[in-house]
């Protein structure tokens, strides 16, 4: 293999630059101008190697490489990437046709050029279906062989141009794809955001209106008996068929029985059960400072009372618990509970948690205006230091759960319990 530029300046051969002894390893090629066109030829004479160094001109030289068979072709093409390449139909090793086809499929644009012996249309077509770019006679001249290299060029220049354009134009699509990932991420992220803040906006508007509804209830309510039994009915209503009870301050630690609703509880037990929830539950969550207590397994259950119940009190059930609060002062303590395969859920916790200060701020205005009056009758049991009686709102007949999914009645007594 040989190498030559050939322009307005030429190289001064050397021992190295041999055309019969070709060693593309041991002969490194000069740092070709930019305006300089690498040339392959590849025949077994090299009989027109002055007719290819003739076709340079002014403003583009020609560096030419020297190949006489297949193989050597071949190495040469491994190692140099090359503009053009004259390759003759009939090579000592194989068919200049096929190595046509081999330079076609590189992956940098090359020109190729078959040289054939003969005017044969059938092997014109054959280099052409091949892949290469022209078929000329080898006793092409000068000007036909620089016209038809010049036309090779162009094309080929104006493929490596397509395929750069193709080549960034898929770097931007990348680009393009992932900033698309990136805006449908921040979009779907933006999505369930406003979701979220659509169900919370509806949940604080739901307990808006219900905490709304509840206070107008009880807005001018003065008489305890009647604002505890509207308060129970509004609780059932809102979390269903549940037990209820509401605690009232008896002395600054102690708490008794205001109101309370049977749902399910045995009644043969359920008296000493309201009284054990009144010396244990209601103190701790009135000294709790929480605004709603939920209870969901038997360990929370032992934690807030002492484990002073009963063996069997309040197993496998929920329980929610509100201390009602008024300027830092506990007047009630709610309790709701019920079978755990009913638990409570997040809505009814919202609920009960705003119901607390309303409860609250109602006690506290029916306090004030009855210490204010002076009228105590059948109100003893929020004298200051003392609560010597329970408030029962309901009667033997009315006392218990009696909606269409309320549980068969555990004796044939009706009474409360």
């Amino acid at each position: 293999m040989t190498s030559g530029l050939f322009g307005e300046k030429k190289l001064t051969p050397t021992p190295s630059h041999n055309p019969k002894h070709p060693n593309p390893a041991s002969t490194p090629l000069e740092r070709v101008a930019p305006s300089a066109c690498r040339v392959l030829l590849v025949e077994s004479d090299l009989a027109h190697r002055s007719t290819l160094a003739a076709c340079a001109r002014p403003g583009r030289s020609i560096e030419m490489v020297f190949a006489d068979t297949v193989a050597q072709a071949r190495e040469v093409l491994s190692e140099i990437d090359f503009d053009a390449a004259l390759v003759c139909e009939q090579l000592p090793d194989g068919s200049g046709i096929d190595l046509a086809r081999e330079i076609a499929s590189l992956s940098r644009p090359t020109a190729a050029i078959v040289m054939g012996t003969r005017p044969d249309f059938a092997l014109a077509c054959a280099a052409l279906r091949a892949g290469a770019d022209d078929f000329v006679l080898d006793t092409v001249g000068v000007a036909e062989l620089a016209q038809r290299l010049d036309a090779a060029l162009d094309r080929k220049s104006r493929e490596k141009s397509h395929i750069a354009r193709v080549a960034r134009l898929h770097r931007l699509c990348k680009k393009l794809n992932r900033a698309r990932i990136d805006i449908s991420n921040q979009v779907d992220h933006l999505c369930n955001d406003l979701v979220t803040a659509y169900q919370e906006l509806a949940c604080q508007m739901q307990n808006a209106t219900q905490s709304g509804e509840f206070s107008t209830l009880i807005e001018d309510e003065l008489d305890l008996e009647v604002l505890l039994r509207k308060t129970l009915e509004h609780l059932i209503d809102k979390v269903g068929p549940s037990n209820a009870a509401i605690f009232l301050p008896a002395t600054m630690d102690e708490y008794s029985l205001g109101g309370y609703v049977n749902y399910d509880c045995p009644k043969e037990s359920v008296d000493q059960l309201l009284d054990d929830l009144a010396d244990t539950l209601a103190p701790r969550v009135a000294e709790s400072g929480e605004d709603i207590i939920h209870l969901t397994n038997d360990a929370d259950i032992d934690r807030w009372t002492g484990n002073n119940l009963g063996p069997s009190a309040l197993r496998n059930t929920s329980a929610l618990v509100v201390p009602c609060m008024s300027d830092g002062e506990c007047l009630a303590v709610v309790t709701l509970f019920r079978d755990r395969d009913v638990p409570f859920n997040e809505a009814h916790l919202d609920r009960l948690s705003s119901l607390g200060p309303l409860l609250g701020d109602a006690l506290e205005r029916i306090i004030r205006i009855h210490h204010r009056t002076g009228f105590t009758e059948g109100f003893e049991g929020f004298e200051e230091t003392q609560y010597d009686g329970e408030s029962e709102y309901q009667s033997d007949q009315d006392d218990r759960y009696d909606g269409p999914d309320a549980p068969e009645s555990h004796t044939d007594d009706e009474s409360p319990f």
